[in-house]
């Protein structure tokens, strides 16, 4: 049970992580678990697992979390009110990884009123010899839906990038209840300046 910033009632978490397995040698392996259990029966849930080789050229052998009913604003004050439910994966791949995630929110609403305005999020993300990937975001939010893609090479960031994103139906009164109600729809191209 504790006290957080900004927060009068103290919050009560049942939390656990562990780290199994052996450090020492090459073919070290360590299996992490950690989970975030609040003592009533319907509340947020949230476990991590992952399994990581620290000496290989690739520590990461595999990660996964799933969460539900996750409540930002109970762990942190400042943070959105939500009720998110999803999952996340990572998995290597080469010399880098890939990962997925899936998180649906039942309780959106604009951020002047501590809500998200994200219903639904699936993503797929790579990285790979310093190149950062959003293969693929799709998010269901404010009456509407955005599609992106973006790219950026770590050892460039001021030209070596790139994003495209298509917005189709977004209300902005449903991001900001000060905002005039309307439906927006385009698409969006940015990218570094020539020179």
């Amino acid at each position: 049970q504790t006290a957080l910033p900004g927060r009068k009632e103290p919050i009560e978490v049942v939390a656990h992580a562990s780290v199994v397995g052996a450090l020492a040698g090459q073919n070290a392996a360590l299996d992490v678990q950690a989970s975030l259990i609040p003592p009533t029966a319907q509340a947020m849930q949230a476990q991590a697992t992952a399994r990581i080789q620290p000496w290989s050229v690739q520590p990461l052998v595999q990660a996964q979390a799933q969460w539900q009913s996750l409540d930002l604003a109970t762990l942190w004050p400042q943070a959105p009110r939500t009720r998110l439910s999803g999952q996340a994966a990572v998995t290597p791949d080469g010399d880098g990884w890939k990962s997925t995630v899936e998180a649906s929110n039942a309780l959106p609403g604009p951020w002047d009123q501590q809500r998200l305005p994200l219903e639904k999020l699936n993503a797929r993300l790579a990285f790979n010899k310093n190149l950062w990937s959003l293969e693929s975001l799709q998010a269901r939010g404010a009456q509407g839906r955005v599609d992106a893609q973006a790219q950026a090479n770590a050892d460039n960031l001021a030209t070596g990038w790139l994003g495209l994103a298509t917005v189709t139906g977004i209300n902005p009164a449903a991001l900001h209840s000060q905002l005039a109600a309307a439906s927006i729809s385009g698409s969006l191209r940015a990218e570094p300046a020539d020179g």
